[in-house]
């Protein structure tokens, strides 16, 4: 039987990166292999809450975004976005 896979894209917020790796957890205990997409940043600040028997399981995979001059490169979640765009954020998560 084949392993089942799981990719797993949370939003770029730690309030939704944490509750995903938690997720991601429980699917690798029961066989499934994870693949775990994020900002380099991100997963540099969640690679040590993933204890070693996982590291055949769950797969971190980089996803590198493009930079945007008015936003410095070090931002990669919602947390440290300046107030002004926090407001752009929110409205945005609004829209459906």
């Amino acid at each position: 039987m084949a392993t089942l896979k799981v990719l797993m894209f949370p939003f770029l917020a730690y309030g939704h990166i944490s509750p995903f790796l938690n997720v991601a957890k429980k699917l690798a205990d029961r066989g499934f292999l994870i693949y775990f997409i994020s900002t380099p940043i991100n997963l540099k600040s969640i690679i040590k809450k993933i204890p070693e028997k996982y590291a055949d399981s769950i797969q971190l995979i980089k996803l590198h975004l493009p930079e945007l001059p008015e936003l410095p490169p070090h931002y990669h979640t919602t947390n440290d976005l300046p107030p002004n765009l926090k407001d752009y954020s929110k409205a945005v998560s609004q829209c459906q």
